[in-house]
């Protein structure tokens, strides 16, 4: 006598097909963010391998140049192969590229675009005119505008003004039309050299910008601050500023108001005037302010 067996098969109910789509979802959900987290901090990192060559290109220059670091900024009416004499816009990423002999290739119309190290990898280069333009050229990091001075250098006439910023009251130590050097800065460790160049919406001008040098607690603090700003730069989505620091080490600076924000303190300079600043551009920015400065505090 044959013996019949019976196979039962078992499909998924349409609610179990659904609660399986739902976890996968939810795992989905839960696992994008920290994806998304870990590609932009290695993002950083490979934008901070760029910072740490830009680094070794600015050293090479100080040394050729006597202990003075390049223009944050020239104005420069340069003689021609042609022997005409052009007007343009020199900045420090452009100067530094120039100098090491990996000049950016020059456009037809606008403002050249960095190159290589001196591109941040989060920026497409598509993106360049939109996320980095300034009123003097392209640039994706800007210098500490305490440290890089100004210069107009006109070939035609043979002529070249300098103008460097101070504060008022310290401009009687050092002159606002003196080069800057390195000479009796201290505490290179902690003093930005070159920093993310945010872009900003300007209230006074209704407009976005990209800043060319970087000198104020409000010019570098991420999202809205006091004056209106609301800046943003490549990080944010880690909190971070790739910036390289003037010994030569580069790392990801806190872009949040913890570093740069907070109370105020008045400043008295030693040669007459005072200023109420911020301690993160103090210790970050302002190379001739002591802590020894500081007199009383406001909020």
């Amino acid at each position: 006598m044959a013996v019949v067996q019976s196979i039962s098969r078992r499909a998924f109910t349409l609610i179990e097909l659904l609660v399986v789509i739902a976890i996968i979802a939810l795992l989905i959900g839960l696992l994008l963010p920290a994806l998304g987290s870990a590609r932009s901090q290695a993002r950083m990192t490979a934008c901070l391998a760029r910072v740490h060559q830009q680094g070794i290109v600015l050293s090479s220059y100080i040394t050729d140049n006597n202990d003075a670091p390049p223009a944050r900024r020239i104005d420069w009416n340069r003689q021609q192969e042609s022997g005409d004499y052009r007007l343009s816009y020199w900045l420090t990423d452009r100067l530094l590229a120039d100098y090491a002999g990996r000049p950016f290739p020059e456009p037809e119309f606008g403002y050249p675009s960095p190159r290589d190290e001196w591109r941040c990898v989060e920026v497409a280069l598509e993106d360049d005119v939109d996320q980095r333009l300034s009123h003097g050229g392209i640039t994706h990091f800007a210098p500490n505008g305490w440290l890089f001075p100004a210069a107009w250098l006109d070939e035609e006439l043979g002529t070249l003004r300098i103008e460097s910023a101070m504060l008022p009251g310290w401009d009687k130590r050092w002159p606002l039309n003196h080069w800057r050097t390195l000479a009796g800065v201290t505490q290179p460790e902690s003093l930005l050299a070159l920093t993310d160049n945010v872009r900003f919406y300007d209230p006074a001008h209704s407009h976005f910008d990209a800043r060319e040098y970087v000198g104020y607690s409000v010019e570098v603090v991420r999202g809205p601050n006091p004056l209106g700003y609301d800046n943003t730069g490549s990080h944010d989505r880690v909190g971070r500023r790739p910036t390289l620091f003037l010994d030569g080490h580069a790392a990801g600076l806190d872009s949040g108001a913890g570093e740069w924000l907070g109370a105020k303190t008045n400043y008295r300079s030693p040669w007459g005037g005072s200023a109420d600043l911020y301690a993160g551009e103090v210790r970050r920015l302002m190379w001739f302010v002591s802590p020894s400065h500081a007199g009383g505090g406001d909020d």
